[in-house]
């Protein structure tokens, strides 16, 4: 039976940066005793921290993570004595996890390190986070608590103040290409690149999509084709089609910001990245017809449907109000 392979910085694409700062932390013997690996959900935060903790926990410092020794084989396998994994559960991490991890770490260790991994760490309520802040404030020897965070201002104030943070950057279209391909998935597109944002999770997701180049056609269409056309084709199509397929309005609702993002950057003369860089000819002719308030003011409302939606906005009246929304704006 083959061993699961340990995480190893070595291995992770992209992040140049922050892993180089992370192997100076190392290097240093990582002083400070709690760091917030933040970013979009899909950046990858959990692969690099595993990838950190392994090597901090390794016993043989001159190969960190050697990959064979008791701490490395351990953690590998999920049984490593003194490292705790906090995850939320229903959505949430409770006080009880948090004092679960305070009586592991009150014993002796095992192989001379503690470790916590608290993933989603934005999901402890406010009584774990005032219990973590013990731990913050009088951390056990040879340990080391590592968050991964989607939200790190959603954080206390007093929680943000005691760990260090290490934020991750978007990845470029090369590195997107690589990840897919360590993945199993196919190669990306310059659209899928910018449409993801550089999140690799995200675009994982958007390959395994079967409705999204129909849908971006649909959004697409609302474009004018030349300066000489008035009527906006495309929008009866899109509104009738949202109104009968309640799962695709999610995906459309991000298509459009998208569509709404690049208006506003062609009009304010930054449109070198659009994510629609296919379209930019009729982005540019169109973008000059509306106002810089124009647009922002329709991104905000696309925004405030979206949220309402998630709150339970009946579907129809969610179709209604961003019909009502843009359906003037693309009325050339």
């Amino acid at each position: 039976m083959s061993l699961n392979p340990v995480p190893n910085l070595g291995n992770v694409v992209g992040q140049e940066k922050l892993i180089a700062r992370l192997r100076m932390l190392l290097e240093q013997g990582v002083p400070g005793h709690a760091y917030a690996f933040s970013g979009a959900a899909g950046m990858g935060k959990r692969t690099l921290a595993h990838a950190f903790a392994a090597q901090w926990l390794c016993t043989e410092k001159r190969q960190a993570p050697c990959g064979k020794c008791r701490s490395c084989s351990t953690f590998a396998a999920g049984t490593h004595p003194d490292v705790v994994i906090i995850r939320p559960e229903e959505r949430k991490i409770s006080i009880e996890a948090i004092r679960s991890m305070q009586e592991i770490f009150s014993v002796t260790t095992s192989y001379g390190k503690r470790l916590c991994l608290m993933e989603d760490a934005e999901r402890m309520n406010e009584s774990a986070q005032n219990c973590l802040l013990k731990t913050l404030e009088e951390p056990p020897a040879d340990t080391l608590l590592l968050l991964t965070t989607s939200g790190f201002d959603s954080l206390m104030p007093t929680i943000r103040s005691r760990v260090v943070r290490l934020p991750l950057d978007g990845y470029g279209k090369d590195e997107l290409d690589a990840i897919l391909r360590k993945a199993g998935g196919s190669r990306s597109t310059d659209f899928l690149a910018a449409f993801s944002r550089g999140i690799p999770g995200r675009a994982m997701q958007l390959l395994n999509s079967k409705t999204l180049e129909s849908n971006r056609q649909l959004v697409v269409s609302i474009l004018p084709q030349g300066p000489a056309v008035m009527g906006v084709p495309g929008m009866e199509a899109l509104w009738r089609h949202l109104s009968e397929s309640k799962t695709d309005f999610p995906e459309v609702a991000d298509l459009l910001q998208g569509l709404l993002r690049d208006l506003l950057a062609a009009h304010e003369g930054v449109d070198g990245r659009l994510i629609n860089a296919d379209k930019t000819d009729t982005i540019r002719k169109v973008a000059r017809i509306r106002t810089r308030e124009d647009w922002i003011g329709a991104i905000h409302k696309v925004d405030d449907i979206r949220q309402a939606v998630q709150f339970n906005l009946n579907h129809q009246m969610a179709v209604d109000a961003m019909s009502a929304a843009l359906g003037p704006l693309f009325d050339l």
